[in-house]
């Protein structure tokens, strides 16, 4: 049904032009700061997939350490990590490169990486690439810091990697035992008495 003015005419109702600037501002507004909260996020998201996908390959490589029968480790820098499989006719231990799960992995430039080996911190290794040299010390420096043995066996450790925001703290940890566990800072928050 038609409304119609005192004088007959048709009254129109509708929004002025400032109430629909204003509506746009807001608008605007709103989608900046979900753009700017969305960045965080996204950063966050990396971090943690990067975490979660280091924890798992090194799962895999515990469970193939003993199902081969083969000793296993893994060296981490502050640029990538690298899995090394133990030669026992040669005596060394030999980066893999060629194998699609466990070739070497590049960390993103944002991901900070701690490593403490039966509690003490370790001085990250330089990133094997930027070496064209190496002499013998540095060649044994090139050893795993973790190992999976065929035994079950891990070598004790705890990794931190984080991302730029305090929240973005993921750890991975290993015992003896052959236990492998993934926390995030919340969950570490948590355990603590």
């Amino acid at each position: 049904m038609r409304r119609f003015s005192s004088s007959g005419s048709p009254c129109i109702h509708g929004f002025t032009l400032i109430e629909m600037l204003v509506v746009v501002v807001v608008i605007g507004v709103i989608a900046t700061f979900m753009q700017l909260d969305s960045g965080q996020f996204n950063q966050s998201r990396k971090v943690e997939a990067e975490a979660r996908r280091l924890f798992r390959v090194m799962q895999l490589a515990s469970e193939e350490a003993i199902l081969e029968s083969k000793e296993m480790g893994v060296r981490l820098s502050d640029a990538n990590y690298t899995f090394y499989i133990w030669n026992a006719d040669g005596h060394s231990w030999n980066a893999v490169t060629e194998d699609k799960v466990f070739h070497p992995q590049p960390f993103d430039a944002d991901t900070e990486v701690a490593l403490y080996l039966e509690g003490d911190s370790i001085k990250m290794a330089p990133d094997p690439e930027d070496a064209d040299k190496k002499s013998t010390e540095e060649e044994e420096q090139q050893n795993p810091q973790i190992l999976f043995l065929s035994s079950g066996e891990i070598s004790p450790f705890e990794l931190e990697l984080s991302g730029v925001y305090e929240q973005d703290k993921f750890f991975i940890a290993g015992n003896f035992t052959g236990d492998l566990k993934f926390q995030t800072a919340a969950d570490k928050a948590e355990e603590k008495p």
